[in-house]
């Protein structure tokens, strides 16, 4: 019983780290602001799937869903797969205590530069492979080197995803 559980979460976590589904946008490291919307956009495998953005509460120690989104019933080839695009621009300011995810103490102590954590969620239950800065150059010039849509992606995704981790600037 023990054995046959293990193998379907092994089975489970390989079929997530081969599927093509991804977030491209905001990409790992990105400084954003809370006077803009945060553009989330990546790329589903299936048409109108839905998408959940989630974030890190540092208070409470929890990821919270923030939105949900579904994917596009068109269809685009990229490396000779077939994805749907699909995108979300998070408002913080319509989150309900969001400086809690950005700081335990759910207030700007002091100025400095302060991290959250968020990570975006297929219909399928798995978390999309996220982005470093040049994500989506490194994936292009890799399909241009006849390198798979597949391999591509997982040669050019974050160390860290599939969290992506967004900075934001305190200056008084």
């Amino acid at each position: 019983m023990k054995k046959a559980r293990i193998f379907s979460i092994v089975i489970a976590m390989v079929a997530a780290a081969f599927l093509p589904s991804c977030v491209y946008a905001p990409y790992d490291g990105q400084y954003v602001t809370s006077k803009s919307p945060i553009a989330f956009r990546g790329y589903a495998v299936d048409a109108e799937d839905e998408v959940s953005i989630w974030a890190y509460n540092q208070s409470t120690s929890t990821w919270d869903e923030l939105a949900t989104t579904t994917s596009s019933s068109t269809p685009t080839t990229i490396g000779g797969d077939t994805l749907y695009a699909w995108s979300y621009n998070l408002d913080l300011n319509t989150v309900p205590s969001w400086i809690c995810y950005w700081s335990p103490t759910c207030t700007w102590p002091s100025e400095g530069v302060y991290t959250a954590q968020f990570r975006v969620e297929e219909a399928s239950s798995y978390y999309l492979p996220s982005m470093e800065e040049d994500g989506v150059s490194c994936v292009i010039d890799e399909l241009n080197n006849g390198t798979g849509w597949l391999a591509a992606g997982q040669e050019c995704s974050s160390p860290n995803s599939p969290v992506i981790n967004l900075k934001i600037a305190i200056i008084w």
